[in-house]
């Protein structure tokens, strides 16, 4: 059993974010690579471009949103279990996106790691070749 992972919010809350499912964070790996196939990139692209076009992609998504919700059912804020109610209070707006991203980051994370490790050398090299 992976444990949680505590996570102190803007509001000063408490999140904890038990790790979801294989299947339930396989589905938003899965989601979020679907919906990154839209996003260009292009080699003059700046960083800051290219992760605003990332985040604005998968923080206007409903599908990414409606995953990431399924992964929220076995996480907690103060100990009480997240649900849409929670953001109701004006005070724990602010809270949303960081819950959003940190959520899905957690889970699909596990998922990229792998890649990285065999297409990192790949990478490398293309950069040098355009350097």
């Amino acid at each position: 059993m992976i444990d949680l992972i505590e996570i102190k919010l803007p509001s000063g809350s408490i999140l904890k974010v038990n790790p979801a499912p294989f299947e339930d964070a396989k589905n938003l790996y899965q989601g979020v690579l679907a919906e990154s196939k839209g996003v260009k990139i292009e080699l003059g692209d700046n960083v800051y471009d290219m992760w605003k076009n990332i985040f604005c992609l998968a923080l206007s998504s409903k599908e990414i949103e409606n995953l990431v919700w399924k992964c929220l059912e076995r996480c907690t804020i103060n100990d009480k279990r997240v649900t849409k109610e929670t953001f109701e209070p004006v005070a724990m707006r602010g809270d949303y996106i960081i819950v959003q991203v940190e959520v899905a980051r957690i889970n699909v994370e596990p998922f990229t790691k792998s890649l990285y490790a065999q297409f990192g050398p790949l990478i490398e090299q293309v950069k040098s070749l355009l350097a």
